[in-house]
């Protein structure tokens, strides 16, 4: 096997083993390949992409600083999250180091369809188990790389292969009945006529909100309620004693930003640190776990709103260097928005990016243990793919 195909293999692996393993065990896969990556490379690629990822290296940092004693447990876990952005970006580059752009749209292609396909497996595999919706949606979950697929299919691929895409793609969405990925949705097909980052962002904006609409109509959600309590929660809850039931991820971002409040001066500016958690003023249950009180929980170590999460555990400077590094993404795929890259590659590069964005205040964003490690590995792909024509440029 030669050194390209070792890298290909390994890039299928990551994306094909990461959807199916668990957390913890994506963390013994994720730094295994990376080494390998190395080790493919010679370690000539070791310094590639540090110092984008500067931002990411300074909140692994400043969440040493007002550590005090909060749990190992938790410690070591907040440092892996963030371990893991510079780990799955740099394995990336290594692996699509010198890779031409037409291998880059067919690993793209052929993972986001092995993602999709697994997805509809697990479906089909739980509605004949008999399992509830509820169930579903915490058993199946939709990640981004179908979307990306999406993106290519919709715009390449035959008419036939097209509908029976998009047919299967509904069905998945609706038993999913999960907003966030019927956005998604919306986003592909909207991405499929993209044709350069100004438009998307101008045309974007008329079209969304529309498209929430339809959702909210179309889906027995409080989609417009999620997203409203995420991002004013004090306007949805005045106190703690109110009915946190009708909106939880309003009353976890409440509680942070309450909290957040409360800490001294150098702990809002560089955060609780690593490992700290935002207290609940009861014992709860989450997850279904109720029948044992040992299972109780006191505390929240990961909120839904992945704003307010990174200002109470990384203060104002994490989340200045956090909004920093998501635009630094956009930026840098727009250097390419150019003809240097075809439209495609820019169209589903920016939907992954905003992707980001969108699951920041309502999936805690990079720091969800598991929903967005296709998007970051994505970005680390391009962004070492991308480095051969940043060389053809200069020269």
């Amino acid at each position: 096997m030669t050194a390209t195909n070792l890298r290909l293999f390994l890039i299928y692996v990551l994306f094909i083993l990461g959807a199916l393993l668990s957390a913890n065990q994506n963390a013994v896969l994720y730094i295994l390949i990376y080494i390998l990556s190395l080790i493919l490379n010679n370690f000539k690629t070791l310094l590639l992409g540090v110092s984008f990822l500067i931002p990411i290296f300074f909140l692994l940092f400043i969440g040493m600083l007002s550590v005090g004693n909060n749990p190992d447990y938790f410690f070591l876990r907040d440092i892996w999250f963030i371990l893991k952005i510079i780990l799955l970006t740099l394995t990336g580059i290594n692996l699509c180091y010198g890779m031409k752009e037409k291998e880059f749209i067919k690993i793209c292609l052929t993972v986001g369809l092995i993602s999709f396909f697994i997805t509809v497996f697990y479906l089909f595999f739980y509605i004949v188990s008999g399992f509830g919706a509820g169930e579903l949606r915490q058993l199946v979950s939709l990640k981004t790389m179908p979307f990306v697929a999406g993106i290519i299919i919709l715009q390449t691929l035959p008419r036939t292969f097209k509908i029976l895409f998009l047919i299967l793609m509904l069905i998945v969405l609706l038993f999913e009945a999960s907003a966030t990925a019927s956005l998604f949705f919306i986003l592909m097909i909207y991405f499929v006529s993209f044709r350069s980052l100004s438009i998307i962002m101008i045309y974007g904006l008329l079209l969304v909100f529309p498209a929430m609409v339809l959702i909210n109509i179309v889906y027995p959600l409080d989609f417009f309620g999620s997203w409203i309590a995420e991002l004013n929660p004090i306007s949805w809850f005045t106190n703690i004693n109110q009915d946190f039931n009708e909106n939880w991820r309003g009353f976890e971002a409440y509680l942070g930003l309450i909290q957040y409040s409360e800490l001294s001066l150098i702990e809002q500016i560089f955060g609780a640190g690593h490992g700290s958690s935002i207290d609940l003023p009861f014992r709860i249950g989450l997850g279904g776990l109720t029948a044992d009180e040992s299972v109780l929980f006191t505390d929240l170590q990961i909120i839904h709103n992945g704003f307010i999460l990174v200002l109470y555990k990384y203060g104002l400077v994490g989340l200045v260097l956090i909004i920093y590094y998501l635009f630094s993404m956009i930026r840098y795929i727009n250097q390419f928005a150019n003809g240097k890259i075809s439209p495609l590659v820019i169209a589903y590069m920016t939907f992954s990016t905003i992707a980001i964005l969108i699951a920041f205040p309502i999936l805690s964003g990079l720091f969800n243990p598991k929903y967005l490690d296709d998007v970051v590995l994505l970005f680390g792909m391009f962004y070492g793919m991308s480095i051969n024509w940043k060389k053809i440029e200069q020269s």
